[in-house]
């Protein structure tokens, strides 16, 4: 699992973070997370407001 470090929490604080994923046919989605937050040094949370199909390609890819 991968561990945030300081500088990369004070980033995600900082700048608009952007969410790429793929859905199941290798189609790219890139969106902006203006709800990304840091929830812990392995974890991040975001308010899905995309009628979940990022969360779907997360789960699949």
């Amino acid at each position: 699992m991968a561990i945030l470090s300081e500088s990369m929490k004070e980033m995600i604080g900082k700048q608009l973070p952007f969410l790429a994923t793929a859905d199941e046919h290798g189609v790219p989605k890139v969106g902006p997370k203006g709800s990304l937050h840091v929830l812990d040094d392995s974890h991040l949370l975001y308010f899905e407001h995309t009628f979940r199909h990022a969360y779907h390609n997360l789960q699949q890819n």
